[in-house]
């Protein structure tokens, strides 16, 4: 597996392991709200804050160290093919990779630091001292993060690239609320097929985040569409500020949640999320325009439009 990783074809700088334990106080496990380095962890393992002094031309820039534990073959998987995808890939609305680190114990990636966290902690009000985003907030984040995913499904390469894994948590925030979609371990070829890039491949692994995962992915289907699935969800968490599931409601998922509750009401407007303004305030985004969006992103896949489309509306 070593090997492998030597061999990665990629333009980025890489770090040493040592540098970064410099970088992150070795790592600090404190969290960074409490003066530590910690800023959050996930199944891949944790990431810490540090500044660089310089370095890649950065001076004293906050970054942002993801230390991913080699103990799993999927890992390494994931970390290679993110390195190799961030070299091709660069937009206003796509989380720049700045360097990388494969000569220590574990795998390291390295990115900007996000000031104003993830959008899916935004939305669940955890983190101390940020406001509530407001509607017009909300709508500059659904524009960016769909302009991101467009990129991604159609820039620079002859097949579209596709997410798979799109959902609040990997929507992070700068200091501006500008979003930056991250986290390209699951990136995958979409198939090609001329000019709609909407060719279907199969893959034998379902992977992705199932309150966020299109029908077909579950017979292992790849398209630009399962991102857009994706994105119907989040537009959902955006207007109602609601998670994308809930164990505790009697239906999990949100979308199925508020088909119910709809279904009854017939009026997204009775769910906005109250702690994002009153209803004059989000009337000034069109809310029951951006539901109608969310509406045709979850279609069926034949009938679901492309990220360019989505974003035209």
């Amino acid at each position: 597996a070593l090997d492998s990783i030597n061999v990665l074809t990629t333009t980025l700088p890489h770090f040493n392991f040592g540098f970064l334990q410099t970088l992150t106080n070795n790592f600090c496990d404190v969290p960074f709200s409490t003066g530590g380095n910690k800023i959050g962890a996930g199944a891949f393992g944790s990431v810490y804050y540090g500044r660089l002094s310089g370095q890649l031309g950065l001076a004293n820039t906050a970054v942002a160290v993801k230390r991913i534990a080699r103990d799993m073959i999927k890992n390494e998987e994931q970390f290679n093919n993110e390195v190799e995808i961030m070299a091709l890939v660069s937009h206003p609305n796509l989380l720049t990779l700045l360097a990388y680190s494969c000569d220590g114990e574990d795998l390291c990636l390295l990115y900007p630091y996000m000031e104003n966290g993830s959008l899916e902690d935004r939305l669940a009000m955890r983190m101390a001292g940020k406001p509530s985003l407001t509607p017009m907030q909300r709508l500059k984040i659904a524009w960016g993060t769909g302009e991101g995913l467009q990129h991604l499904h159609s820039a620079s390469h002859t097949k579209p690239l596709v997410h798979r894994d799109v959902k609040t948590a990997n929507i992070l925030l700068d200091i501006h609320h500008e979003p930056k979609v991250g986290d390209f371990g699951l990136v995958r070829l979409g198939g090609g097929d001329g000019g709609m890039r909407t060719g279907t491949v199969l893959t034998q692994t379902v992977v992705g985040t199932s309150a966020y995962m299109a029908p077909e992915a579950v017979r292992g289907e790849v398209t630009v569409k399962l991102d857009v699935f994706s994105f119907g969800v989040v537009l959902l968490e955006l207007l109602t500020g609601l998670p994308a599931m809930d164990q505790e409601r009697e239906v999990g998922d949100l979308v199925g949640h508020l088909e119910e509750l709809i279904e009854d009401e017939g009026d997204i407007e009775k769910f906005l999320d109250k702690r994002a303004g009153m209803l004059m305030e989000w009337r000034q985004v069109s809310p029951k325009q951006i539901y109608e969006i969310a509406l045709k992103c979850l279609l069926r896949k034949k009938d679901r439009p492309i990220m360019a489309e989505v974003n035209e509306m």
